[in-house]
């Protein structure tokens, strides 16, 4: 079997692929948009209604999402799903959801192709 492909920037490469994403759910769609090189931030100026999420994301502005201590950040936070960076994502993309609320996204998104990771969503 090859392992052909070709990449977004239109390359080749007989590498194999070094992610490989299972299931194109909200979950996968989600995950290749990160792997692509989106990379999630606090917008300048957003207040989180969760003061112990927006006293945290406090400590770090113009730090991406990504590069902060994400456990330290899911603390505290509840909602429907087990997973604490399921929460903490879904209280940054839509904050207070679970509760009824109908904030606005607290992320704002920035590409950058240096941080993309090839992958394949099957």
């Amino acid at each position: 079997m090859t392992s052909w492909r070709h990449d977004s920037l239109g390359a080749s490469s007989s590498e194999p692929l070094p992610v490989v994403i299972i299931g194109n759910g909200p979950s996968g769609i989600c995950l290749s948009y990160l792997l692509s090189g989106h990379i999630p931030y606090v917008k300048p100026g957003a207040v989180h209604p969760h003061p112990l999420l927006q006293r945290k994301l406090a400590e770090a502005p113009g730090v991406s999402i990504l590069d902060q201590d994400l456990e330290y950040l899911s603390e505290g936070l509840e909602g429907r799903s087990q997973s604490p960076v399921a929460l903490l994502f879904d209280a940054l993309l839509r904050p207070d959801t679970d509760f009824g609320g109908s904030i606005d996204s607290v992320l704002s998104w920035k590409r950058q192709k240096d941080r993309a990771v090839p992958h394949l969503v099957l």
